[in-house]
């Protein structure tokens, strides 16, 4: 969504960004952001330890958690 986001920017589809920025960011606020803050209860109440031997593939996750929330 973000290179799209650009795309139509970078071509003068300023309504088609905005369009897009705010799908973007609708996305953020109802679906990453509640899941990072179900992650980041589960890392505090059972570890980190625990969460990545039960779901490995969230190894970069758990990693840049800070950053990428």
């Amino acid at each position: 969504m973000r290179e799209a986001i650009d795309i139509n920017r970078k071509n003068g589809f300023t309504r088609q960004a905005q369009k897009e920025t705010h799908r973007l960011a609708n996305l953020i606020s109802t679906k990453l952001i509640p899941e990072l803050d179900e992650l980041r209860k589960e890392v505090e109440s059972k570890g980190v330890s625990y969460v990545l031997e039960q779901y490995p593939d969230l190894t970069e996750v758990v990693e840049n958690f800070d950053d990428i929330y």
